[in-house]
């Protein structure tokens, strides 16, 4: 039942290492930290959000979950970091992410 909870503090670290090496600007690494705690919070709140209609349908939450994520990396990212640039970096940061995550799903299996 914790487990999951502990996983939150590390995707923090990993979400504000990640942004701060590939979205150079004139933001320093506590500013991308910050950044970070608001970006996991909102997706703790997408998937809070998932939980009702998983009562209706138990696959809802899966399609539901995913798409929106992503949208809203994307988005998010666009809005803080601005640019094209950003939309790709974005794209390799969640490809990079969802990576680890599945390796660390797997050691852990």
């Amino acid at each position: 039942m914790i487990f999951p909870y502990l996983l939150i503090l590390p995707l923090l670290l990993f979400f504000s290492t990640l942004n701060y090496l590939l979205f150079r600007s004139a933001r320093n690494f506590v500013e991308h930290l910050i950044i970070g705690t608001y970006e996991v919070t909102q997706i703790v709140v997408i998937i809070g959000l998932s939980i009702p209609l998983e009562r209706v349908d138990k696959s809802v939450p899966v399609l539901l979950i995913g798409p929106s994520m992503v949208l809203y990396l994307l988005w998010f990212n666009y809005k803080n970091f601005g640019g094209r640039k950003s939309i790709l970096l974005s794209f390799l940061s969640l490809v990079i992410i969802i990576a680890l995550m599945a390796y660390i799903g797997f050691l852990i299996y």
